[in-house]
């Protein structure tokens, strides 16, 4: 006698076969995407190990040049203050140089009255002489003073520049 076999058993083998492959390959799949996954996790902590690291570096870098670019700023202050400093001692020298005689005004901001210093009734300084002496020693103060910043200015724009990486 021949064994009679169902068509539905060879059916059911070959679908249990089948349903074994795909079990297998799904692992398979899940095993590699697990060790993909882990290597892949690993190589992107290294990457945010080593920007980490440059962004400290980068910090680091910025605050030595603020530091510096401060530095660089308070020297120019100290240099600023000196001058304007020597400009307010300027002044002094002008008033009494011009009392004196020993600084004359150029003709064209010179006074063209010739009045006495002092009255000869009464002996009393002429005031209006002591205005101009001190209007024209205020007048080369202030210019004075407005070389100084503007020599001061100028230095902390070169400084800013250079800070940058500007060309003058």
């Amino acid at each position: 006698m021949i064994p009679v076999t169902l068509p539905y058993t060879i059916l059911i083998r070959w679908a249990a076969i089948l349903i074994l492959l795909t079990a297998m390959a799904g692992g398979l799949v899940k095993c590699g995407y697990s060790a993909g996954k882990a290597s892949g996790d690993k190589k992107l902590l290294q990457h945010e190990a080593a920007d980490a690291a440059l962004a400290v570096i980068a910090s680091e870098d910025a605050r030595k040049a603020e530091r510096e670019h401060a530095a660089s700023l308070s020297e120019i202050a100290q240099s600023y203050e000196k001058e304007k400093d020597n400009a307010e001692k300027n002044h002094s020298r002008v008033v009494a140089g011009l009392r004196s005689g020993a600084v004359r005004l150029q003709e064209h901001w010179a006074c063209d009255a010739k009045l006495p210093a002092t009255d000869p009734r009464t002996g009393i300084t002429d005031e209006s002489a002591r205005l101009r002496h001190e209007s024209a020693a205020a007048i080369i103060a202030a210019a004075d003073e407005a070389d100084a910043q503007v020599r001061g200015l100028q230095t902390v724009t070169r400084a800013d520049r250079a800070t940058c990486g500007a060309k003058p």
